[in-house]
């Protein structure tokens, strides 16, 4: 009698998976620094105004609530960003380094005081308006996919 169940089968070669890669990462390439940095400042515009964020970040201020303090005026940052303007930008995340300068963190905004700084503006753009095609596309995809009233008999 001849058994076979302890042979080995041959192995296959491992099949290579197909990395998904964001539309950050795309734009980035192969900066590593520069997507670290954007993938934790770029964020979808809230409701909440530039303004409204700075008015919540002083009142943190004056309670003494400087993590708080520094969150909002990072948020503060990170919408002037959105919005295009690198300076409103670096003058929020300055406030947010004041406020709170041991946060480790804080490589994140002073990326944003570099010779790196316009680079990563220009991929902001890029990446915000690549958001705003996709958002578009869907709206009228989801439009389409209204189903029509049918008239009442």
């Amino acid at each position: 009698m001849h058994f076979k169940f302890w042979k080995k089968k041959p192995k296959e070669p491992p099949k290579e998976e197909k990395k998904v890669v964001s539309p950050l990462e795309e734009l980035c390439g192969d900066d590593k620094e520069l997507y670290s940095v954007l993938k934790r400042t770029l964020i979808e515009p809230t409701r909440t105004t530039i303004e409204e964020t700075i008015v919540k970040a002083e009142e943190f201020k004056k309670k003494g609530d400087k993590n708080y303090a520094r969150m909002e005026f990072t948020h503060a940052g990170s919408l002037a960003i959105y919005k295009g303007d690198l300076n409103l930008a670096k003058s929020y995340y300055r406030k947010a380094l004041e406020e709170d300068p041991e946060w480790p963190g804080k490589w994140i905004l002073e990326y944003f005081f570099s010779d790196k700084a316009e680079k990563a503006m220009e991929i902001a753009k890029a990446y915000y308006s690549k958001l705003e095609e996709a958002k578009a596309y869907y709206s009228k995809l989801e439009e389409t996919k209204k189903p029509e009233a049918k008239p009442k008999p």
